[in-house]
């Protein structure tokens, strides 16, 4: 996993609410990498994280390695950090 491939990631976590009224979002590619990861947000970080499915539709060319990597620290950043 590249520095290079994880400032090229992008999360945005308000994409959608699930039939359960959860929030979703997406981890997406910018630059050189494209397609991205949709994920759930569940009660923690971890389960958050296994909840990364590939885009079928635009598929991601980073690893889910690079996507988990970068969706716990915007968690970390983001919910925890204040």
């Amino acid at each position: 996993m590249s520095a290079t491939g994880r400032t090229n990631v992008r999360v945005d976590a308000y994409q959608a609410i699930d039939p359960e009224g959860r929030r979703g979002g997406y981890i997406y590619g910018v630059w050189d990498l494209a397609g991205g990861y949709w994920f759930t947000l569940l009660e923690t970080t971890e389960e958050t994280v296994a909840s990364l499915e590939e885009d079928a539709v635009d598929q991601p060319t980073f690893s889910v390695e690079i996507a988990a990597d970068v969706l716990r620290g915007t968690i970390a950043s983001h919910f925890y950090a204040r």
